[in-house]
């Protein structure tokens, strides 16, 4: 009598992680969370190729989360990936822009990046 059917029972490889769960919970509300962004007045202040690369980002976000979801490896991967190419994208702005100086002299701060805090500090920030 051979007790490896019982072990083989036991362990399930197709189960889901709970901490997969929770990080793929977190993902589709980030990605939910996204989709407001584009009605706030401050995007027209924006660069225009960033709510662009917003949607993109939302959209690839929310792609790779239900990959995630059904335990794929290229979600994995290409998660990654973007997420790498989307902090070189905004680190580089950010030092592009924060070094630039506009027309009257005056040192420019980051635009993207600090503007899209600004403003949602200014959209949450009590009347």
């Amino acid at each position: 009598m051979s007790q490896a059917p019982q072990a083989q029972l036991a362990i399930d490889p197709h189960k889901r992680p709970i901490a997969i769960t929770i990080i793929c919970i977190i993902g589709f509300i980030g990605a939910a969370l996204t989709l407001p962004l584009f009605f706030l007045d401050v995007m027209s202040t924006l660069p225009p190729w960033y709510p662009a690369f917003l949607g993109l980002g939302a959209v690839v976000g929310l792609a790779c989360m239900i990959g995630l979801w059904m335990m794929q490896k290229w979600a994995v991967y290409t998660y990654t990936a973007f997420a790498v190419i989307n902090q070189v994208i905004l680190i580089g702005n950010w030092t592009v822009e924060s070094d630039r100086v506009d027309h009257s002299g005056h040192r420019r701060r980051g635009d993207v990046c600090l503007s899209v805090q600004d403003a949602l500090a200014a959209r949450f920030r009590s009347p």
